[in-house]
């Protein structure tokens, strides 16, 4: 059997990375047996010594992948430009602190997607978006994000220490300069009071991650910060306490992330008079959550450092999910994932509805935070049945499976764009 060989292309081999573990990875793995796929990052190129089906582009958008667009096209290979996020809306504020590279990254995404064979994306609030960006000469495709199990964790973790050690080897003294040096001096500039232990820490983990994947830590906060959270976890925490959820990227105040959880607060406060609670708050960042949230919240509160290896487990630990969203331009676009994995892991949600979330009108409570949370509390009978039906509809829309089978119609053609 010929299999077809899809390239593709991400900004870096970096499992920690969202998009390159839901668009990327978890479709490599789940694509079946016809299909053969090369991972490329950072400035590889690409291989064009035998036939390629496809190449897909990440959200990966510089000037050197659109020099390898147009080597794809020049040798007729179909090109797809894949976008998860409303990249178009983000914050003045937030683009002029990169000096200029979100502007330098909208205008490479244009003139890619004038030339690509289509535009994939997550659904259709930005898919319209994109349409209006692009305008209607190029055809887009909606493929969902997925679920994301333990197994795709693994495979993303092996596959992108893989395709680290294949870039290292082959450009040698290239690497050090270009990846290591870099990321050793920011280490010194940003710890001038310890260097040594900080450099040690961050050459170990690189290590670490190149040649044991399994064993990677992928946490963000400092040691001490995690060591003290759980040290805090028996004291803030009674036997008797419910745990109410939210986890996620730390974000951009106002726009998504920790904020959005002021817009529940009073809710919380109300059921704290019925309920012993406390919120526990998985996410990247402690010193923000000091700052927004621990201060700000009438009911207790516990951070918890995000890993891509411990999240399944932090999630069971809870008793209901809290997935708010302020409905502003950007978030509106946000993909099911936190709600698919709290589900998967047997947790119930409550969360604001968004067009992404709609699959799950009859087993999630949507713009009720006091009676989805009582309900769930209270009901335990309630949260398994709606735990169970959630269950049923993740397999069939958004497993492994599912998400394999609208990639392999994609590069077979038979997927129809909107």
């Amino acid at each position: 059997m010929n299999q077809r060989r899809i390239a593709w292309k991400v900004s870096h081999a970096d499992p920690t990375i969202a998009s390159v573990r839901y668009r990327c990875l978890i479709p490599i793995r789940h694509l079946g047996e016809n299909f053969t796929s090369r991972f490329y990052a950072r400035n590889d190129s690409i291989d064009f010594s035998e036939p390629l089906a496809a190449v897909v582009f990440v959200k990966s958008f510089t000037d050197w992948d659109y020099r390898l667009l147009k080597q794809a096209r020049k040798k007729g290979v179909p090109v797809y430009i894949d976008l998860c996020d409303n990249i178009f809306d983000r914050p003045p504020k937030k683009i002029q602190s990169k000096d200029g590279e979100f502007k330098k990254m909208l205008d490479n995404f244009r003139l890619m997607a004038s030339e690509a064979t289509g535009v994939i994306t997550t659904g259709k609030i930005l898919a319209d978006r994109i349409r209006a960006e692009i305008g209607s000469s190029t055809p887009i495709f909606i493929i969902p994000d997925g679920l994301e199990d333990s197994d795709d964790v693994t495979f993303s973790q092996v596959t992108c220490s893989r395709q680290r050690r294949t870039w290292m080897f082959d450009h040698g003294w290239k690497w050090i300069i270009t990846a290591v040096v870099p990321r050793t001096l920011k280490s010194l500039l940003n710890t001038i009071r310890t260097p040594g232990k900080r450099v040690y820490r961050l050459v170990r983990a690189h290590v670490r991650s190149l040649f044991w994947p399994h064993r990677q830590a992928l946490q963000t906060a400092p040691t001490n910060i995690v060591r003290a959270a759980a040290q805090d976890e028996k004291a803030k925490i009674p036997s008797n306490a419910k745990r109410l959820l939210w986890f996620g990227h730390t974000g951009i105040p106002g726009t998504f992330g920790l904020t959005d959880l002021l817009d529940i607060r009073d809710a919380l406060g109300s059921l704290s008079k019925k309920y012993e609670l406390v919120l526990v708050v998985i996410s990247n960042n402690y010193q923000r959550y000091a700052e927004l949230i621990e201060p700000n919240f009438p009911i207790p509160t516990l951070y918890k450092d995000w890993s891509i290896d411990s999240i399944e487990r932090n999630i069971r630990e809870c008793d209901v999910t809290l997935v708010p969203n302020p409905l502003n331009k950007f978030s509106l676009a946000k993909s099911p994932n936190r709600t698919l994995l709290s589900l998967a892991q047997g947790v119930p949600v409550v969360a604001t509805k968004t067009p992404a979330l709609e699959t799950f009108d009859d087993c999630v409570y949507f713009n009720d935070w006091e009676g989805g949370i009582s309900a769930y509390l209270d009901n335990p009978e309630l949260r398994d049945n709606h735990v169970r039906q959630a269950k049923q509809l993740i397999h069939e829309n958004y497993a492994g499976s599912a998400i394999g089978r609208h990639w392999a119609r994609l590069f077979e053609g038979r997927l129809v764009s909107i």
